[in-house]
């Protein structure tokens, strides 16, 4: 993907529900190495995705539903390709208290499982 110094950008992420249950899930955006762009991944323009602590939570899909998400990108004055990698990962009300991660959201408090339920690398350029 390309996009202009001090651009902007909306892309869409769309995600399916492939399992029998209603899944729970954050997404995460993350850089691969070191990026040589300065990038900003926004959510409605409001939540930084990717920022520890920052990711909205959770959201749902019941079976067979899908949902697409906008994510806004906002690019600085610097040029040139970064690697990220979009990650898809399940997430559980953490009940118990024994979360070793705990990620606090606006109605509960979430673990994020290890295995991811779906991830993509791709490659952004800013010229």
């Amino acid at each position: 993907m390309k996009i202009g110094r001090r651009d902007d950008t909306v892309i869409a992420l769309g995600i399916k529900n492939v399992e029998s249950k209603t899944i729970n899930f954050v997404i995460q955006l993350r850089e691969v190495g070191t990026p040589e762009a300065e990038v900003l991944f926004r959510y409605q323009n409001a939540t930084q995705i990717g920022v520890s602590g920052s990711d909205p939570y959770p959201f749902s899909l019941g079976p067979a539903e899908s949902e697409v998400y906008p994510v806004r990108i906002e690019t600085g004055t610097t040029t040139g390709t970064n690697t990220y990698e979009v990650r898809v990962v399940y997430a559980s009300e953490d009940t118990t208290g024994s979360c070793t991660q705990p990620q606090t959201g606006s109605s509960a408090t979430w673990c994020l499982e290890s295995a991811p339920y779906a991830q993509k690398t791709f490659f952004l350029t800013v010229q």
